[in-house]
This record gives structure tokens, C-alpha cells and sequence, in this order.
């Protein structure tokens, strides 16, 4: 018996089209929107998309991805 398990203790970071949640600029405006890609509900409008990136990062971790 060993105590080192091979498996990684969270998920990896999703990439591209594996990503759950998709981000795109609020149309007529400069503000930036967070979306669930599966049926497009909207999560979350920030002002820009640093502060978008920054909270689809925080939210994939809560979901136990390693972000």
C-alpha cells in the first residue's frame, strides 16, 4: 500500500470549448458579461474583461478546477 495516489486532487483548468462558462462583451456597451455555455443563462456583467477573466477563474475553483 502507498501513500502517494497518482491521481490529481482537482481537475484540470478547461480550455476553449471545454470551458463551462463562456465570456463576451455586452452588445452597445463596454461592459463584459459571463455566461453558462450549456443554455447561455447569464451569470455576472463586470466592466471590463480582466475583472471577467479574474472572476471566471474564481468561480471554475469553487467548482474544483485547477485554476
Amino acid at each position: 500500500m502507498t501513500m502517494f495516489t497518482t491521481e490529481p486532487l482537482m481537475k484540470p483548468y478547461p480550455l476553449g470549448i471545454d470551458n463551462p462558462i463562456a465570456i463576451r462583451q455586452v452588445y452597445g456597451s463596454t461592459r463584459w458579461a459571463l455566461y453558462w455555455k450549456d443554455d447561455w443563462q447569464k451569470l455576472i456583467s463586470v466592466p471590463n474583461q480582466f475583472i471577467a477573466y479574474d472572476v471566471r477563474r474564481a468561480i471554475l475553483k469553487t467548482m474544483g478546477y485547477g485554476a
